[in-house]
Order: structure tokens, then C-alpha cells, then sequence
């Protein structure tokens, strides 16, 4: 609902930010179909990330589970983009509620700071498998990873009241500026951002530095291991957590690199009759930016996983298994009579938990 309100003869619209042009550029349908296509790409790469996590055998264990939340995560950010941004841009309607594109900025902050913090855990969780690979298997049980991966979503959304807690702090998208501006409250006002996206965009940023440094720690350690120590040669597990933690690292570089852009931007309110070419390709950067991050995500598993990679193009069968898992089963447990034998029927020298079965 539009709030008019009247101050030095000036009609302030409440929302005006959030309204198209009122006609359909070429330039906005380059950006629309751009947004729209990266969006479903991303999506489309979420669905088969969730369906090979649930149906290949190595990732079914705390790995898994954080990286399946995550892609939950970046997929209701990619849904936003393509049923809501990309269409608004494409269309450039006037008169749209302020309420649609303030729903829009609700959704990606959800989404993406559900997808920060569990970015967190699987930095974490690789940290500690080359580390500590004797404790691992305690401290990432299915108990406390579930847990903190619902501590993830539910912070997440207690971060959305507080847009509204505290007064004229909202956020929306502007299908003219092509990214989300802080949306004004008074004529007049000299503020053009809101000071609680500010401490979001801040947090995120902190959280994911953080996260690098803790990948530096693990490579340094991977190093440590395979050049003086001169272990794990033949370790399948270890080149299957060296694997994880690529994945990983790869994906917080370019979380680093979109979360740049969208610190350094912050939601800033520049009048479109204002906006300068270096401000729009500024948005631009920080929009595409943001959805490179949710595409690249869920492609780095099929890109280092070979048991994924194999199955997509058909060089793994989807009955099969694979050798490689067996091969992780014996370097773990040094069993080789099944690929999963039950613990209470394995000889004495060959007793496991059914904690490790499962995490395998």
C-alpha cells in the first residue's frame, strides 16, 4: 500500500524506488533474461546437487547434510531471482506494491545468510577431517550437525523481523537500478541506506573472511601431511576429503568476491535520473555477482566429484556403487570381505561402529 505524504509541495510516493519505468528497454531485457537465466541455471544445478547427495553413498554423512542445507539455501535465493527480479525487470511495471519488492530482499536475505553460516560449518567440518580424523567422526555426528544446521535457519529468519523492528530499515528491489536499494521513508530524507541491511552485509562479509582463514589452515595442513609427513598416498578417504575441502575453498573465493561488491554497494539509494553508468554496472556487478556465487556452489560438486561427474555423463552407472567406495570403507575400517557388512557379524579383529558404516 502506497503512503503519500506531502513536504515542501513535493508528492513523496513511499515505494517510488521500487516501481519500473514504465516501458520495456533493450537494455532491460538483456539484464531480465540475464538475471532469469542464471537464476534457473542455478536451480536446475541445486535439484541434481540434492539428488545425487541423497543417492551416492560418500555423501551421506555430515558433508553431505551441510552441503545438501546449503543448496536449500542458495535455491530459495535463485527462486526469488527468477519469480520475482528477473520478471520485474523484464516488464518494468509502474504502480507495483512497495510490498512485492520488499518480500523480494526478505527472501535472498533469508536464503543467503542461511548459506553464509552453513558455508561456515562445511569450512569447519573440512578443517577438522584433516586435523583431527580420529575425533571427526564425535564431533560431526548426525545429532549436532542437524543441530546446527537448524540453528542456521531459524537465525536467519530472525534477522528479517528486525528490518522491520527497527523503523525505516527496508530494503527492496528496484527493477530500474536492477538491485536492492534501501527504501526511503520522508521527502527529504538524506539517508539512502538501511542501517540493518548494513550490519547484515558486515556480518556476512566478517563470517566468510573468517571462513578463508580457516581454509588456509586446512590447506596448510594438507600440505604438512602430504609433503613431510609423506602419508595417505594411497588414502582414498584423505583424497576424498582433499576433494571437499577444493570444493569448498573454491566456492568461498567467490563468495568473497560477490559479497565485495555488495558491501562495497550497500543497498545504496541513488535517484535514477542520478545514476551515473559506473553506478549501474556497480549494481550489476553486485546482482550477477550474487547469482554467480548460487550457480558456482552447486556446479563445484559435480566439478570435483568424479563420482557425480561420472554418473551425469554416464560413465557410472547408477546401480553401481563404485569401487571408490568400497576403497574408502577398507581405508577406514581395513574390511574387505563387504562393502557394508553389518558390525555385529564382522570378526573380532574387524569390529566397527555403525556410526562409521553409516558416515560412509
Amino acid at each position: 500500500m502506497s503512503l503519500v505524504a506531502m513536504n515542501n509541495s513535493t508528492t513523496f510516493v513511499y515505494g517510488s524506488e521500487l516501481q519500473g519505468s514504465g516501458r520495456t528497454s533493450t537494455e532491460n531485457m538483456v539484464v531480465g533474461l540475464t538475471i532469469l537465466i542464471l537464476a534457473v541455471t542455478g536451480l536446475i544445478f541445486g535439484v541434481i546437487d540434492l539428488y545425487y547427495i541423497k543417492t551416492v553413498k560418500i555423501f551421506h554423512n555430515a558433508f553431505g547434510w551441510f552441503w545438501s542445507s546449503r543448496t536449500v539455501g542458495e535455491m530459495i535465493v535463485n527462486s526469488g531471482y527468477a519469480l520475482y527480479q528477473g520478471p520485474a525487470t523484464i516488464i518494468q511495471l509502474r504502480g507495483i506494491p512497495p510490498g512485492l519488492g520488499i518480500l523480494g530482499y526478505c527472501v535472498l536475505c533469508f536464503g543467503a545468510v542461511t548459506s553464509c553460516l552453513i558455508h561456515a560449518g562445511i569450512a569447519v567440518n573440512r578443517n577438522r577431517a584433516v586435523y583431527s580424523p580420529l575425533t571427526y567422526e564425535h564431533i560431526f555426528t548426525r545429532k549436532n550437525s542437524y543441530a546446527y544446521i537448524a540453528f542456521s535457519f531459524i537465525s536467519a529468519a530472525l534477522l528479517i523481523p528486525t528490518l522491520f523492528v527497527f523503523p525505516c530499515n527496508l530494503i527492496g528491489y528496484s527493477p530500474q537500478q536492477y538491485t536492492f536499494i534501501f527504501v526511503k521513508c520522508y521527502a527529504g530524507q538524506q539517508r539512502d541506506f538501511s542501517y540493518v541491511g548494513t550490519v547484515i552485509n558486515h556480518f556476512c562479509m566478517t563470517l566468510c573472511s573468517c571462513t578463508v582463514l580457516v581454509d588456509i589452515t586446512t590447506f596448510l595442513r594438507i600440505l604438512y601431511i602430504i609433503m613431510v609427513l609423506k602419508t595417505h598416498k594411497n588414502d582414498d578417504l584423505f583424497a576424498r576429503n582433499v576433494r571437499f575441502f577444493k570444493q569448498s575453498a573454491f566456492q568461498n573465493i567467490i563468495m568473497i568476491a560477490g559479497l565485495a561488491a555488495t558491501v562495497h554497494q550497500n543497498y545504496a539509494n541513488v535517484p535514477v535520473d542520478k545514476m551515473d553508468e559506473k553506478h549501474k554496472i556497480l549494481n550489476l556487478a553486485e546482482t550477477y555477482g550474487l547469482l554467480v556465487i548460487h550457480v558456482a556452489d552447486p556446479l563445484s560438486l559435480i566439478l570435483f566429484n568424479p563420482e557425480v561427474r561420472g554418473r551425469l555423463i554416464g560413465t557410472i552407472s547408477q546401480q553401481s556403487t563404485g569401487s571408490s567406495d568400497q576403497k574408502l570403507f577398507h581405508s577406514r575400517t581395513g574390511i574387505t570381505s563387504a562393502l557394508y557388512p553389518d558390525p555385529t557379524t564382522c570378526a573380532p579383529n574387524q569390529k566397527i561402529d555403525a556410526e562409521t558404516v553409516h558416515e560412509l
